[in-house]
């Protein structure tokens, strides 16, 4: 056997050995991102999801509707994991490849390494397969960069949100739409309940499909969005067996005076309900739909158990009564605006007594109705309006949002 026989022979079986080693550290790399299956087994933290609006620009719109398609929350761990490991695995990372592809860089660069040392020959392998691997480090690039925005809009399509291998869980909520005038401060308007697996989370996504915004003159403007999604870095835990509030504040933001407005995530307004303040519009609506218990008594005749008529019942004949507000025209300083009192069935309530922060000022008509003049310096009108045992109270902001809205009070 010549000289150059033997030294092709030991190049091609190192060449080999190395791609066997480079074939199993594949498969590790790959079960090591399955770290959301082991989550399973422990009890889920159950969430509800609002969504808010920080005052910005918003003084300008009539209407801001933005429809979101889902939402995503970031388990910490998984980034961790994938944080102090990396540099400790660069290496093999750069160099996760199929061993077929290994096999055949070896064989046709055998000619090549056939002059080099031994340890040399070793070395182009990974090199070789490095270029093969671009995916898998562009994917980490993507991790980094998303992982140092604050309020990232989720660029990197590598590690879109969703993927339970890179620690995201996406929860869909019906394109919901939301208008962000009404949900100024700590306003929130709640979005869907889900579960999610306890342990700790450090960023949360919104997927938003559509914007419209309409300003105070009846304008219709273009509202830009990065991209399809707005993202937040915000540390927080999923208690075990818990419920949880979480609200995500957005704030509509003008480029200089441009008339160019952008749609933008705020992180100091968002986080959970011991984090931030959380102040559900919908809540009272949601009672007001669920309706009255039934009565259980003796033919549903309004009578209690001991056969006399329940003077709370007097009213409604057995059921609860329920008033809603809502203003005619927009809100604004020094101005008049209407306001409608109504009860069950929408219908007008009669001499309904009617305060404006806190003062008396006056009681409804026959038709529900009581005009009220916003005072000069007022940043906010709230309106409380009684009738028997039934109240309701309302507070609409004077600048911004045109003064319109609706609430139900069981009483």
């Amino acid at each position: 056997m010549s000289r150059s026989t033997a030294l092709l022979a030991i190049a091609l079986a190192a060449l080999l050995v190395t791609a066997g080693c480079l074939g199993g550290v594949a498969g590790t790399g790959d079960g090591a991102n399955t770290g959301d299956d082991a989550d399973t087994g422990s009890d889920d933290t159950s969430v509800s999801f609002y969504v808010s609006d920080r005052p910005g620009a918003i003084d300008q719109f009539e209407h801001l509707n933005v429809t979101i398609t889902s939402v995503g929350f970031h388990q910490a761990d998984e980034s961790g994991d994938e944080t102090d490991e990396a540099d400790e695995d660069a290496d093999e990372n750069e160099t996760t490849a199929e061993p077929e592809d290994v096999n055949e860089t070896a064989t046709e660069d055998v000619n090549e390494t056939i002059s080099q040392t031994e340890t040399n020959t070793t070395t182009d392998a990974p090199e070789t397969d490095s270029e093969d691997s671009s995916d898998g480090t562009d994917t980490e690039s993507d991790d980094e960069s998303d992982s140092d925005d604050a309020e990232s809009d989720g660029d990197g399509e590598a590690t879109e949100p969703g993927s339970e291998s890179e620690g995201w869980v996406t929860h869909e909520v019906d394109n919901r739409t939301v208008d962000l005038t009404e949900l100024q401060g700590a306003n929130a308007s709640r979005l869907a309940d889900f579960n999610v697996s306890a342990g700790e989370y450090d960023r949360v996504f919104v997927h938003v499909s559509e914007v419209q915004g309409t300003l105070e003159n009846g304008e219709q403007v273009d509202v830009k969005l990065p991209s399809d999604k707005l993202q937040i870095n915000k540390q927080f835990t999923a208690e075990s067996g818990s419920n949880l509030s979480f609200v995500f504040d957005i704030m509509v933001h003008e480029a200089g005076n441009s008339g160019q407005y952008i749609l933008r995530p705020v992180v100091s307004e968002s986080g959970t309900g011991d984090q931030v303040e959380i102040d559900d519009v919908d809540a009272d609506e949601r009672e007001g739909e669920r309706g009255p218990p039934e009565n259980a008594g003796p033919g549903n005749d309004g009578e209690s158990d001991d056969g006399e008529s329940s003077d709370d019942d007097s009213d409604s004949a057995g059921t609860e009564t329920e008033l809603e507000l809502a203003v005619d025209g927009q809100v604004r300083a020094g101005e008049t605006v209407t306001l409608t009192v109504t009860g069950n069935d929408d219908a007008a309530v009669a001499n309904a007594t009617v305060s404006v922060d806190g003062e008396t000022v006056g009681t409804t008509d026959a038709d529900g109705t009581i005009e009220l003049t916003v005072p000069d310096d007022a940043e906010e009108l709230e309106v409380t309006a009684t009738k028997d045992d039934a109240e309701a109270e309302q507070s609409w902001p004077v600048r911004g949002n045109g003064g319109q809205g609706r609430v139900a009070v069981t009483a």
